[in-house]
């Protein structure tokens, strides 16, 4: 009895402040073996059939190489390509106003190359995803403030959280990553994470699961709520040591 009482004293003296999580992005398992939610633009000009694929397969679908498969569940979505290309897969996602924390984090690998020593990545000094410049081959994730320039990487590019290619010999592992990203989406909003890819060196695949963005809210509750809160628990503790005392 006195342990309830003990909680139900605490719970009055903390109510002031709580918290609670919202998943901002749909789908970002992939699980539903579709890219529902999610959205694909590939460069004009790219080699036909390009661009980003779900998949519960170890290979990818055109042209069959070798990879680790899903980091969990079935199905993950990854990049492919016959030829030169640059294409993105890309969701946009609400931020609420308000005090809270908003982390970004997935799972990614980047196969550059067949099987073996991957192929380096060359970045091209003209920013940007553009297969017309050469060399480019690499994959990249950003935050994004807008989906009209989707293969810039300077307009509207708020930040970039990888650039590069995996460095183990191909099939390359998942690599988790996680950001706080409070401070680049702090005024509320629409945002995109974008997660893309050039090549026009060798085959490039980038693969990804468990993309997730989440908004957690600091709530300072108004004070009217807040003493008729911790008065209800009030009450609710004397009446249990009244209790106590007539047994």
């Amino acid at each position: 009895m006195k342990n309830t009482i003990s909680r139900m004293l605490f719970l009055a003296g903390s109510f002031g402040v709580y918290a609670y999580g919202s998943q901002l992005i749909l789908n970002g398992g992939f699980e539903t073996g579709t890219l529902a939610d999610w959205s694909v633009a590939t460069e004009a000009g790219s080699r036909a059939g390009s661009g980003f694929f779900v998949t519960n397969s170890t290979t990818t679908p055109l042209t069959g190489l070798t990879t680790v498969g899903a980091m969990t569940g079935s199905y993950y979505a990854v990049s492919d390509s016959t030829g030169s290309a640059a294409s993105v897969l890309y969701q946009g996602f609400m931020v609420p106003g308000g005090p809270g924390s908003v982390v970004l984090s997935y799972s990614l690998f980047v196969n550059s190359g067949g099987s073996g020593t991957p192929t380096p990545a060359e970045i091209c000094p003209t920013p940007g995803l553009d297969y017309n410049c050469i060399p480019s081959q690499f994959g990249i994730v950003s935050l994004i403030s807008g989906s009209t320039n989707l293969f810039s990487t300077t307009t509207g590019d708020l930040t970039n959280f990888y650039e590069g290619v995996g460095t183990a010999n191909n099939p390359n592992p998942y690599t988790n990553y996680s950001f706080n990203i409070t401070s680049l989406v702090s005024g509320g909003g629409t945002y995109y994470v974008r997660i893309g890819e050039v090549n026009n060196v060798d085959t490039l695949n980038l693969g990804v699961d468990n993309v997730s963005v989440v908004y957690t809210s600091t709530v300072v509750p108004e004070p009217g709520s807040a003493m008729l809160a911790v008065g209800g628990f009030v009450g609710i503790a004397i009446v249990l040591r009244r209790r106590q005392a007539k047994a």
